[in-house]
């Protein structure tokens, strides 16, 4: 709940406080009714919203004389929370990439998305890869290498505050696959498999690779 606690000192005797606000600045004879009374030196206004300005007076009551404080400005703060849950999933079934998903409580303008080889500071926050709808609540980003590491965060934004979801680690994993054969002997049985070309293929004697990277080798062995 929102609320804003106004303080303030009365030397010598007093009834008590009445307490004004308005939502502009206003001068004393145009306060209007107190929106309630203290009789100690401090209140509590537990009736503001968020993100709205407020001007508050208090007026000390002593006999039938009511003396003015100054005026002064409040500024309550924006209230909603930072992404949460955040699932990140890396999948390399015909196209790599990486799936996400979060949750959000409330209403923001926009979120970004946050990926990165390394650590994200949320102190000094990278370019988003990408600005996504305010209710959005699940990305899938397709410029993804395999043999990589990626840090990922989500912020929210409203009113130009952003707020930061925690950071998750995702690897792209590189699908290294040995197949052993044999020569000069009989095999027994078959090994079924269904190949789906994704870019170039490079192969020799020795085995094959795959779009000039020669880490992703698929290498015949013989026995």
């Amino acid at each position: 709940m929102a609320g804003v606690r106004l303080e303030f000192a009365q030397f010598g005797h007093f009834e008590y406080f009445n307490i004004y606000r308005n939502s502009v600045s206003t001068a004393i004879e145009n306060l209007g009714e107190p929106i309630g009374i203290s009789l100690t030196m401090y209140y509590e206004d537990l009736t503001v919203e968020p993100n709205q300005d407020y001007y508050y007076r208090a007026g000390v009551i002593r006999g039938s004389v009511e003396n003015f404080s100054e005026e002064f400005h409040v500024k309550t703060l924006i209230e909603f929370d930072p992404p949460y849950d955040l699932v990140v999933e890396f999948k390399n079934d015909e196209t790599n990439r990486l799936e996400l998903n979060w949750k959000l409580d409330g209403f923001v303008d926009e979120q970004r998305y946050y990926c990165s080889e390394t650590p994200i500071n949320t102190e000094n926050l990278p370019v988003p890869k990408a600005v996504l709808a305010g209710d959005a609540r699940a990305y899938v980003d397709t410029d993804i290498e395999a043999g990589r590491t990626y840090y990922v965060r989500i912020g929210s934004v409203k009113n130009g505050i952003e707020k930061i979801s925690a950071e998750k680690l995702v690897t792209s994993e590189k699908l290294l696959v040995f197949l052993p054969l044999t020569t000069n002997a009989v095999d027994y049985g078959s090994l079924g498999l269904t190949w789906s070309k994704q870019g170039s293929i490079t192969h020799s004697s020795e085995g094959a690779y795959f779009n000039d990277d020669v880490a992703s080798w698929i290498k015949q062995t013989t026995h």
